[in-house]
């Protein structure tokens, strides 16, 4: 998937204690959340450790060394899913028993200049 993060590419920015969580900045790859101005090349900070809500923007780990960037949605039906924020790629269904984590909540992005 093309909107997956490349993880190697992690860098830590800071620790930040708010929260109890730690702050990252990863490098995007990838444009699975266009609509949301999120695309290649960009850099976004996550915070760790929170508790995550409908809508956030999320990185997620599935099926153990694969990242990708979404929105968390839970349906009325308390199905989780991963959406993307762009119609050509697919949302992401997380099912019982799915090797699935999140790794952090996306609090900024960063654009390089044009």
């Amino acid at each position: 998937d093309p909107g997956d993060i490349p993880f190697g590419e992690q860098l830590m920015m800071a620790e930040d204690m708010v929260k109890g969580g730690l702050t990252f900045c990863i490098n995007v790859s990838g444009y699975s959340m266009k609509d949301a101005n999120i695309v290649h090349g960009d850099r976004v900070e996550l915070l760790t450790g929170v508790p995550i809500r409908d809508g956030d923007i999320v990185i997620a780990e599935i099926d153990k060394d694969e990242y990708t960037l979404k929105s968390f949605y839970v349906d009325e039906q308390g199905n989780k899913w991963l959406v993307p924020a762009n119609e050509d790629y697919p949302r992401i269904r997380i099912n019982e028993g799915d090797d699935f984590s999140v790794w952090g909540v996306v609090t900024y992005v960063i654009h390089k200049p044009a």
